[in-house]
């Protein structure tokens, strides 16, 4: 999420895969990483103006008037341009119920894989709890209607968030911890993505031989545009890095570069790394050219119809069908509310949101 205008094409397509590599006998394993949940936080800062369109479902039907009414509900206060991606990516939404599929955390064979970094408290935890909350979470309603979002997954330190592993010369401190959690999980290794890393994919090697593999080297057009690489290893043991140019021999990658000191690219463009939930100012609607706009709550919201408003009172008497029996007559006022309200609020599309 949020690397461009080809997001939803880059899910789609890796789901594809998924698929196709179960079909051959293989697997394919996709991770949840900190914009996937700041998506489903309503995070939209970092969205390019091209994707907001395209995530509707179009086969969702409901109701009499043939509308999602939870969609809609999740849409309230927003912005017409904005409420496809609302509406797929709050908690039971279409894209969240795929995203429900992309585990925190996974361990295979001496190999533990992260997007950010997995900490001695996720080890006590439970990773496969902490899995399975964040999918219930993710899935929603109807399977999971009181799911709450894990209170980890906002951490600093999350296992989405997480950086201690990444900069590059972690603390004494983080290789005795990375140490402690490898040794928990009987594993010898630990690959993360999350922190762009200037030197490509490289590994930070404790004094008990444990490595820390940092593969994000920032290749996406909507970061840095970093080299093209990918991470190997083999049933062996044997670790690679593959390159345009061939393969690297994981030797080469691992440990400090000459004793050089290596900048962190986080200290070179802070815009490069999104600062970690506390670090911020959650704004409940945030868009690029720092457009706000305000969700509607108890504290704005309007209050009852009073008599004299005779236009909104004839409006309410002709919403009603009196025909129905009372269960589809409250569902079809319902309905056409939300269909008003939706109508009443929605501004047009910004000027800077048009490709």
């Amino acid at each position: 999420m949020d690397r461009g205008d080809y997001e939803k094409s880059c899910v789609d397509w890796l789901f594809h895969l998924k698929k196709q590599a179960a079909e051959a006998g293989g697997a394919v394993h996709v991770l949840l990483g900190n914009h996937e949940v700041m998506n489903v936080d309503m995070d939209f800062r970092y969205v390019t103006p091209a994707s907001w369109d395209g995530w509707a479902d179009k086969e969702k039907k409901s109701g009499t008037l043939m509308v999602n009414i939870a969609d809609s509900v999740a849409s309230l206060g927003y912005p017409a341009y904005m409420k496809e991606r609302v509406s797929a990516f709050r908690p039971g939404g279409t894209t969240s119920k795929l995203l429900s599929h992309m585990p925190c955390a996974i361990q295979i064979g001496e190999n533990v894989f992260v997007h950010g970094g997995l900490r001695r408290k996720h080890i006590n935890y439970g990773v496969e709890k902490l899995n399975r909350e964040a999918a219930a979470w993710l899935e929603g309603p109807p399977r999971f209607k009181q799911a709450e979002k894990p209170v980890c997954l906002d951490d600093q330190d999350s296992p989405v968030w997480a950086r201690l592993y990444s900069v590059p010369k972690p603390k004494p401190s983080a290789g005795e911890e990375l140490d402690e959690v490898l040794g928990m999980m009987g594993a010898k290794r630990m690959v993360v993505g999350h922190t762009p890393q200037l030197r490509g994919i490289n590994a930070f090697v404790t004094e008990k031989g444990n490595e820390v593999w940092r593969c994000d080297t920032g290749m996406s057009s909507g970061m840095m545009s970093g080299p093209l690489e990918a991470l190997e290893l083999l049933a062996d043991g044997t670790v690679n890095v593959l390159t345009v140019d061939g393969q690297v021999a994981s030797a080469l990658r691992s440990g400090d570069e000459d004793d050089k000191e290596i900048m962190d690219v986080c200290d070179v463009d802070t815009g490069i790394c999104t600062p970690p939930p506390d670090e911020l100012e959650l704004l409940s609607l945030t868009t690029p050219g720092s457009i706000k706009g305000a969700v509607v709550g108890p504290e704005n919201a309007p209050g009852p119809l009073k008599p004299e408003e005779s236009a909104e009172v004839k409006k309410l008497i002709a919403m009603d069908d009196k025909s129905l029996k009372i269960q589809p007559r409250l569902t079809y006022i319902l309905e056409q509310l939300i269909a008003d309200a939706i109508a009443r609020q929605a501004p047009a599309r910004p000027p800077w949101t048009e490709t």
